[in-house]
C-alpha cells in the first residue's frame, strides 16, 4: 500500500521532483550542532596551583558569522529519566558558562573562557564543572 505522498511523487516529472527533494532534506542538511571538539591547554612547571590558560577549539567560525571577540554561550545537555512518567526521558540544555573568541577561521574558532556559571547560588548542580569537549556553544544575545 502506497501513501498519498509517495504516488504523488513517482508522478513528478524530475524538473519538479529535485526542488522537493531539496525541501523535504534541507532541515538535515542545515540543522547543525556547534559544540566544543577540543581542548588544550597549558602545563604548570613549577607551582601546580598555577593557573592555567585553556583554549577551546569549537566548530563555529567566520561562515556562521564569528570573528574575533565574539562572545559564545556553552550549554550542557543533560538527560533525565522520570521513572514516575512511564519512564520519560527529558534532556534539558543548561547554559554554563560564555567563551570568547581569540581566533576565528571560516569553519571553525578558538575561544577562551569568560564567564563560568556553575557553582553559583542559582544553578543547577553538574558532575563535572568546567567546559568539556561535546558541550555546545551558539552566539550570545544581549
Amino acid at each position: 500500500m502506497k501513501t498519498k505522498l509517495s504516488r504523488l511523487l513517482l508522478r513528478m516529472s524530475p524538473k519538479k521532483f529535485l526542488p522537493v527533494l531539496i525541501l523535504l532534506f534541507s532541515h538535515s542538511v542545515f540543522a547543525k550542532d556547534f559544540i566544543i571538539y577540543s581542548i588544550a591547554h597549558q602545563l604548570p612547571m613549577v607551582n601546580k596551583q598555577e593557573m592555567k590558560i585553556k583554549d577551546f577549539y569549537v566548530n563555529i567560525g567566520k561562515a556562521q558569522g564569528i570573528s574575533e571577540g565574539t562572545v559564545l554561550d556553552v550549554f550542557r545537555m543533560h538527560a533525565e529519566q522520570n521513572p514516575f512518567d512511564s519512564n520519560k526521558r527529558y534532556t534539558y540544555k543548561m547554559k554554563i558558562g560564555e567563551l570568547k573568541v581569540i581566533h576565528s577561521d571560516s569553519e571553525a574558532a578558538i575561544g577562551r573562557l569568560q564567564k563560568l556559571e556553575v557553582g553559583e547560588e542559582d544553578a543547577p548542580i553538574f558532575e563535572f564543572e568546567k567546559f568539556m569537549v561535546g558541550d555546545h556553544v551558539a552566539v550570545h544575545v544581549k
